[in-house]
């Protein structure tokens, strides 16, 4: 996982990060499709929330293509746990790419304090002083077991689904009967204190973008 600096100026001609970042589908939109979620799952608390068509199409399309092509290192395991993760690389770029630069605006989206703060409304979980965020591959047959976030301090967990086909299996398993499925495009929060798994991945390959919120800055 890393932190990532505050937005940077630059882009396309006419584009600028707004309060609410562009990349983004509408904040109305989002909130309806969590509040959605809180509505099939009445009776079991307010996490997780599940925002299908979280970014607009073609910057979900091209982050999806631009993830595709960094290289991806191993990680060790996670707070002595038994399992590792692959981590995609993102290396900068000669020039300007256009897959690249939307990739980064999704980075910064994910962080940024107005959707973080409304996912503390929608959670009714206090998010924390801060976040780190991260890029994420399970191929075939691997899997995360079960685990938790509180020695580190993290509160609330995003994870964006950046593989277009979506992989067969990799449900992420919250103490629920069903796992969520890794759809592309969706989003889960969830509450990051609670014991959480990844099912094994049975064909393709599961790419994610990661954010856990902090106590602290």
């Amino acid at each position: 996982m890393v932190s990532l600096r505050p937005p940077t100026a630059g882009g396309p001609a006419g584009a600028v990060l707004q309060p609410w970042p562009e990349v983004l589908s509408t904040e109305a939109a989002i909130s309806a499709s969590a509040r959605a979620t809180h509505h099939r799952d009445a009776g079991r608390g307010r996490v997780p929330l599940v925002i299908d068509e979280f970014a607009r199409p073609e910057p979900a399309a091209r982050v999806a293509r631009w993830l595709a092509s960094c290289p991806v290192v191993a990680e060790t395991s996670i707070d002595g746990a038994d399992y590792a993760i692959g981590r995609i690389e993102m290396p900068g770029a000669d020039g300007f790419d256009l897959d690249r630069w939307w990739t980064q605006q999704l980075l910064e989206a994910l962080i940024s304090p107005p959707l973080v703060a409304l996912f503390g409304r929608l959670s009714g979980i206090d998010p924390g002083a801060g976040a780190e965020i991260g890029a994420h591959v399970l191929e075939r047959g691997d899997r995360i077991g079960w685990h938790d976030d509180r020695a580190r301090g993290q509160r609330l967990g995003f994870v964006w689904f950046a593989s277009d086909p979506a992989p067969e299996g990799g449900q992420l398993l919250l103490g629920r009967p069903r796992g969520v499925e890794p759809r592309f495009n969706r989003l889960v929060v969830f509450d990051a204190r609670r014991p959480h798994r990844v099912e094994p991945v049975v064909d393709g390959v599961r790419r994610t973008l990661v954010v856990r919120t902090r106590e602290f800055g």
